[in-house]
């Protein structure tokens, strides 16, 4: 089985479609709807979302698939705005122009972007639960139960993160290994409570 990066969803699933359930949310109540009613036919939202000019490969509609009523604006691309672009205004403007990012995104790059150092050095402990759910992605495609179609890695060079990153595995591991089991087993608790399921550290 070859080695490389899933599709990524987290964009989709953990930004922009919780935004339109809650602009749905919203406008229902200002309508003075309950939320499970439609949706007016007369009523239409234009949500922005900020992809950046170099980002434009990602735009694949203009219309929500879950709600048709929602239609999707890219003001960046329009102005033909890159990614640079963005962080030269903050830095013009005298604000934070650190990117935002996941601590697990398998999109964090030592040459580009937000890179893994930055993670070790600002956020240790970020870094060995990153680890953690590297290691545990491939445990769990082992048994089986989760069809992928290529083998999961958080680092772009296909290894495992705590081997491209030894030492700072090991010494943050040592370092870090109270709050660690403590950070895993209130999130074994917490699917045990939704799932029924004991998971032991």
């Amino acid at each position: 089985m070859p080695g490389g990066l899933m599709p990524p969803q987290c964009t989709g699933d953990f930004k922009i479609v919780p935004v339109q359930q809650m602009a749905r949310k919203f406008v229902l109540r200002d309508l003075g709807l309950k939320p499970t009613q439609r949706m007016p036919k007369n009523v239409g939202i234009i949500m922005d979302i900020g992809f950046s000019y170099d980002e434009i490969k990602r735009i694949n509609q203009y219309q929500a698939s879950q709600f048709k009523y929602i239609y999707l604006s890219y003001p960046l691309v329009e102005e033909n705005l890159t990614t640079n672009d963005s962080i030269q205004f903050l830095k013009d403007n005298n604000m934070p122009d650190k990117r935002s990012r996941c601590y697990l995104c398998p999109f964090n790059c030592d040459t580009t972007g937000v890179d893994w150092k930055e993670i070790i050095l600002s956020e240790p402990l970020s870094f060995i639960k990153a680890c953690f759910f590297d290691r545990e992605l491939r445990a769990v495609q082992k048994t089986g139960r989760k069809n992928m179609r290529s083998i999961p890695y958080f680092h772009y060079s296909r290894i495992p993160l705590e081997e491209a990153y030894p030492e700072d595995f090991r010494f943050f591991s040592a370092i870090y290994k109270q709050e660690l089991e403590a950070w895993k087993q209130e999130w074994f608790d917490i699917l045990h409570q939704k799932y029924g399921k004991r998971i032991s550290a």
